[in-house]
């Protein structure tokens, strides 16, 4: 069962959200970093991130025009946070009151193996308000205008 949704949505394909089936084709898919910009890149690769989970987070970057962002902190007018997977759960649930209040893409980073956080990653995804996707690196809640609230396993 689960192979099988990852199978499905790991291109892109089955999502009926225009909004999303855009960041993963242009974004998320992508190997490379697209365009000139390799700030958030070297930050996250500085923060013990990997290299193809940097990729896809500066992609997305450039994809949403984010012009700025915090890593493990929260912060006020920031387009894009990120929580690692060493970010403790008390301030990853500060970034989200956060991301909501600013309208901000709120990313939170786990291992596929690290099953406890994955745990508290779909909690809350549950809590969450909007859409959100989830792969086996990270869980994205999107705070974007519009957005229905469902959650997708890319």
């Amino acid at each position: 069962m689960w192979l099988d949704k990852h199978l499905r949505h790991r291109r892109g394909y089955g999502i009926h959200s225009p909004y999303l089936y855009r960041i993963i084709r242009e974004g998320l898919m992508l190997r490379k970093i697209n365009g000139t910009q390799r700030d958030l890149f070297e930050e996250l690769r500085e923060k013990g991130v990997g290299r193809r989970t940097a990729i896809r987070l500066q992609n997305l970057c450039k994809l949403e025009d984010f012009e700025s962002w915090a890593i493990d902190g929260c912060a006020d007018c920031r387009s894009l946070l990120v929580a690692t997977e060493h970010c403790p759960i008390e301030l990853v649930e500060q970034m989200m009151a956060s991301a909501t209040a600013n309208s901000s893409t709120l990313v939170l980073l786990h291992s596929a193996f690290n099953c406890q956080r994955r745990r508290e990653c779909r909690v809350l995804a549950e809590k969450h308000h909007s859409m959100s996707a989830s792969n086996l690196q990270m869980t994205l809640l999107f705070n974007a205008a519009g957005l229905t609230k469902q959650h997708i396993v890319i």
